[in-house]
């Protein structure tokens, strides 16, 4: 039972090779899941996700997950892979393990679960299509839902999570003339907001990064739009 768990926690924490503007988040959650089938069950657990955004693309993400359920009496664990579409949709796929109970042998299998995500909370069809097992739990299928409300920075920037961050919830985004972001004088230092000046210095600090980038941005937009305007004349 620990190899398995060795290798995807392995596989979950090691970097992947990337350009220095991607990021990698850690979230992990309670699942609640309703199995049904041959050997039906009610479970509750816990997932542990992991997802790099390669920088070249916030749309797409991809990493790997790790489950564990008690079903009373037994449980279910599974590992594997995830790819993930506009932090709304994805798919997982990977290797289940469903221990003995009662009549019925250790399961093997092959987990399958395509997912919807809305804000924190995850909806998922789970399949487990069983190695050959006669005496085992059989093919499963499982609504499963998961609550992931703290999922934290591995590496990279804060914008991935923050509402700057609009493509997260789908919207279009424009093409900034990144070689015009214009610079930045220092100004008079504010006081801090109540609710700001609790955070930890490090996350007040990243925060800061992540939203001047898309100040920044916002006011590099306006030529970005006069250039592609004199692009269309011209043609």
């Amino acid at each position: 039972m620990r190899t398995p768990f060795a290798v995807a926690t392995l596989l979950l924490a090691a970097p992947v090779g990337a350009k220095s503007d991607a990021t990698g988040i850690f979230a992990p959650g309670y699942a609640l899941t309703f199995a049904r089938g041959p050997s039906p069950a009610m479970g509750h657990g816990g997932e542990l996700t992991f997802l790099h955004y390669p920088g070249y693309s916030d749309d797409w993400a991809y990493g790997g997950f790790l489950q564990g359920f008690s079903y009373g009496g037994h449980a279910r664990y599974a590992l594997g892979g995830q790819l993930t579409y506009l932090r709304i949709t994805g798919l997982e796929l990977g290797y289940s393990l469903r221990t003995a109970h009662e009549n019925r042998a250790t399961t093997h299998g092959l987990h399958l679960a395509p997912f919807f995500t809305i804000g924190v909370v995850s909806f998922a069809l789970r399949v487990t299509i069983p190695a050959f097992s006669p005496e085992g739990h059989g093919f499963e299928i499982a609504p499963t839902i998961a609550i992931k409300p703290f999922p934290f920075l591995a590496y990279g920037e804060l914008d991935i999570l923050t509402p700057g961050a609009k493509r997260s919830i789908g919207f279009g985004h424009g093409r900034p003339l990144d070689d015009a972001l214009p610079p930045v004088a220092r100004g008079r230092r504010r006081s801090l907001d109540r609710c700001v000046a609790t955070l930890p210095e490090e996350l007040r600090d990243a925060l800061a990064r992540a939203w001047l980038t898309a100040a920044r941005r916002e006011h590099a937009s306006a030529p970005a739009f006069l250039r592609l305007a004199r692009e269309l004349a011209a043609h």
